[in-house]
């Protein structure tokens, strides 16, 4: 019988990034640092880029459609337009598919936007948003960023981000990025539109442990899981009484809404899928529920009706250890099952012994 350790194990496991999409990834922001490093279209100093974002943070998911990528341009931008600066970044972008003819034809295509000039690699399903910033002292510090509707230079600090959020996950024994992920996961399975941004799910999670509200010491991920859920239901439920209201939700290095945005009838429709989830979430961790019981119900929780992908996994799991397991001569059979385990200390009853194998001909022994 899966166990609901497996099961969380089974979930962090299946809405990790595909490797074929991370490479894709890794592969398009090499790419567009050589380039940039080679073209005088738009000054820049050191150190030039640095990689920002879900995909650099370790909290992006499954199929992995987009990285954000910094350009520390030259202080002098800082006199110019807004626009002027994402114009001159766009044109410089412009000469992309030639670099990238030369490296093996890939289309894209270039796209203007408020803070930032986005290019979609058509053939992969795949975008990389390049930031102008301007680096005024560290790059883990305040960076300015220009913004095209206010046309002004607004603060921003994602690298500080990024090693905030790893230390919290550090301290907190790598529980808080998996806890994202499983919150990412979650909206993307309820709520096929109106979705809130990923950097606001990831806000949630940060400001709630780091202010102390939900404790991860001695918590397993199911009841951390659900009180996420009961936070969001207990501090966000009082907006919906209140006509045209949202709740802020706090930038965790700047203290601003990252929120200012949040269309009403998007909040009260994540709020519907909050609550429904919250009551499965609660119903699972009722004392004396039956384990199979807990499981279908977190399969509500994070629409994993399929069987195919936990089975799949245990699969893989136990494969790997008995493989492992049989090279150093550990395995075993279970006593009351028969079945091979990977343990031997543990109810069995015969050892298989190591083997060397070294890839001979069997046809040619016969």
């Amino acid at each position: 019988m899966n166990s609901l350790s497996d099961y969380f194990d089974a979930l962090k496991s299946n809405i990790e990034p595909k490797p074929e999409r991370v490479d894709i990834a890794k592969n398009f922001h090499i790419k567009i640092r050589e380039f940039l490093e080679k073209h005088d279209g738009i000054a820049t100093v050191k150190p030039q880029s640095r990689l920002v974002g879900s995909y650099a943070r370790s909290t992006a998911i499954k199929n992995i459609k987009d990285v954000d990528f910094i350009l520390i341009i030259d202080p002098s931008y800082k006199h110019e337009d807004t626009k002027t600066v994402l114009d001159c970044l766009y044109n410089t972008l412009e000469d992309f598919p030639k670099f990238l003819e030369d490296s093996g034809s890939i289309r894209d295509d270039l796209r203007h936007q408020r803070r930032s000039v986005n290019i979609e690699f058509i053939d992969y399903d795949f975008n990389l948003d390049v930031v102008p910033v301007i680096m005024e002292n560290e790059i883990n510090d305040v960076l300015l960023i220009p913004d095209k509707d206010w046309n002004e230079w607004v603060n921003t600090q994602p690298v500080g981000y990024n090693e905030a959020l790893s230390e919290l996950n550090q301290k907190n024994g790598g529980k808080i990025v998996p806890l994202i992920k499983m919150l990412k996961h979650w909206r993307d399975v309820h709520m096929i539109y109106m979705r809130p941004k990923s950097y606001w799910l990831e806000c949630m999670v940060f400001n709630f442990i780091d202010q102390g509200i939900i404790t991860t010491e001695g918590n397993g991920y199911a009841v951390l899981f659900r009180d996420i859920l009961a936070t969001i239901n207990s501090k966000y439920s009082p907006y919906l009484e209140k006509d045209d209201k949202v709740p802020e939700i706090s930038d965790p290095m700047l203290k601003h809404n990252v929120a200012f945005n949040w269309e009403r009838s998007d909040f009260e429709t994540f709020m519907r899928r909050i609550k429904e989830s919250y009551k499965w979430a609660n119903n699972a961790l009722e004392e004396h529920r039956e384990e199979s019981e807990a499981i279908e119900l977190w399969q509500k929780v994070f629409n994993t009706d399929e069987e195919e992908w936990f089975q799949s996994y245990l699969y893989d799991k136990i494969g790997a250890s008995l493989g492992q397991a049989i090279s150093a001569g550990t395995a075993g059979v279970d006593r009351k099952t028969g079945r091979l385990t990977p343990d031997r200390s543990n109810q069995t009853t015969r050892d298989y012994p190591t083997h060397n194998f070294y890839g001979e001909d069997h046809e040619n022994k016969r």
